[in-house]
């Protein structure tokens, strides 16, 4: 078990263990640690749950939650043996989404999460042993600001159109990266009245990204289905962006009716190039 535990336990455990000198060493304890290498990008209580899996059984030993800085002052680990090797994940962020094993998914109508993730394959080591990990970001955050909608003379100058979100990717495998097909859709709150609004991606299983307008009742002169925008071939054409990039970008999307003229802008996170194959 990983636990904040008494040093002088885990000495007469080992010390115990070295006398096993014909047996099998891997039935000894050995102390996992982790060493987050870039955790200088999060805050020192950020939560982070991870996993330790045996390997190759792919059996899943333990998994708990500690906070990067109890992390990175070892006071947290896990309690390994009777494995050659161990691998596993950690997710900061992932507090709004549903688990089922190591698959991570968001309900139909609730938002993504601003997920970042690590993963590892490591040999286990005598008495302890420490992994390099390091967070990637897995989730653009995006915004989509709607300009020159004053044209449409809705009372009030207000926003005359609901956005919804549609998509074919709902969450992701942390043990493997692989994003899981499943439907996401989200209708995001417009940020006042001033036609932002701000919805968060999980890396995309496909090409298949739509966001659709709907007239309000009581402002729009038109009310229902009204527009569908292509949000996947305007971020892939105006913005470059690749959905296998090993940090995803933030992006941000003007819609200008009166030049009827879409542009996009990219956020890199840290631009490292190609990340997890899948």
């Amino acid at each position: 078990m990983k636990r904040i535990i008494l040093i002088a336990l885990a000495i007469v455990s080992l010390a115990s263990c070295r006398k096993m000198v014909l047996e099998d060493r891997t039935a000894c304890p050995s102390f996992l640690f982790f060493d987050i290498t870039n955790h200088e990008s999060f805050n020192g209580y950020d939560k982070v749950y991870s996993t330790v899996y045996s390997h190759p059984k792919g059996l899943i030993m333990d998994d708990g939650v500690a906070t990067v800085d109890e992390i990175q002052n070892e006071e947290f680990y896990y309690t390994v043996k009777s494995t050659p090797s161990v691998k596993g994940y950690g997710l900061i962020g992932n507090e709004t989404l549903n688990q089922e094993g190591s698959n991570w998914t968001c309900p139909v109508g609730t938002d993504y999460a601003k997920l970042f993730r690590f993963q590892y394959l490591e040999n286990v080591q005598e008495e302890s042993f420490f992994v390099p990990v390091e967070f990637v970001k897995d989730y653009s955050h995006v915004k989509v600001q709607f300009k020159g909608f004053e044209t449409f003379h809705a009372p009030d100058g207000r926003f005359p159109f609901d956005v919804v979100i549609y998509g074919n990717t709902n969450g992701i495998d942390a043990l493997t990266g692989t994003p899981l097909r499943g439907t996401y859709q989200f209708a995001p709150a417009e940020d006042g009245f001033t036609g932002l609004f701000e919805f968060n991606l999980p890396r995309l299983a496909d090409d298949y990204l739509r966001m659709e307008l709907y007239g309000r009742e009581g402002i729009s002169e038109d009310v229902g289905h009204l527009a569908t925008f292509d949000l996947y071939e305007e971020i892939r054409s105006l913005g470059g962006v690749n959905w296998r990039e090993k940090n995803l970008p933030d992006i941000e999307i003007t819609i200008d009716y009166v030049q009827w003229k879409v542009t996009v802008t990219i956020d890199p996170w840290d631009n490292n190039g190609l990340g997890y194959e899948y």
